[in-house]
């Protein structure tokens, strides 16, 4: 599965041979940052919020909102779980 994240806010899941499986709305503004981690899709945006989605159903499990800066990098750390950079 591949996971892009568009300008429009949303988020499209593709097969291996490239085709649409999915597409949901993640975001207000840009999604710049797509992760996927134990069955969940991770998402920061441009909203300054980083999500979690369920995945295959693609509903959000968990906004966390900061000042409204875009969220420019997202990771998965063994020990502090995910962490996430604004800027």
């Amino acid at each position: 599965m591949l996971l892009v994240g568009g300008m429009n806010g949303e988020v499209v899941a593709l097969d291996v041979a490239l085709l649409e499986v999915h597409r949901f709305q993640a975001h207000e503004g840009a999604v710049n940052v797509v992760q996927y981690h134990d069955q969940l899709i991770w998402t920061g945006g441009s909203d300054g919020c980083l999500r979690a989605w369920s995945w295959p159903e693609a509903e959000e499990v968990l906004c966390l909102r900061g000042p409204r800066k875009l969220i420019v990098a997202c990771w998965q750390d063994p020990v502090l779980g995910v962490l996430a950079q604004s800027h």
